[in-house]
């Protein structure tokens, strides 16, 4: 065990070096943790959309304007955003959302949406 912060870096530089550990870093700012980030945006915004569309897929412009609306919000709720409290009522409203988002919400309604304009 290592009793140093910085994680990922800290390993690499104990066991590679400054410069594998430097580059790792970089890369994993600038390419693994944004990459996922959008993976997670999108994989979110088709299951938020698919309520809404029951009979067919969600239209693609709607996932990525969903997705880049949450991304941003959670960004800037990051970076701004020093209150606990709202994050934690925003991550319990998110999970109630998804839990009711399982039910038929547009049977439920009676809603009818024609599936082939996209």
């Amino acid at each position: 065990m290592m009793p140093k912060s910085g994680g990922d870096y800290i390993y690499m530089m104990e066991a590679l070096g400054p410069l594998p550990a430097f580059l790792f870093l970089w890369v994993a700012m600038l390419i693994i943790i944004p990459t996922g980030n959008a993976v997670l945006g999108l994989t979110f915004s088709y299951y938020m959309l698919q309520p809404i569309w029951p009979n067919c897929e969600p239209p693609d412009w709607a996932i990525r304007l969903l997705s880049a609306c949450v991304i941003g919000r959670l960004s800037y709720f990051d970076a701004c955003q020093r209150n606990f409290k709202w994050i934690y009522k925003l991550t319990m409203d998110l999970i109630w959302f998804q839990i009711f988002s399982n039910f038929d919400s547009c049977q439920l309604l009676q809603c009818k949406m024609d599936c082939t304009a996209k």
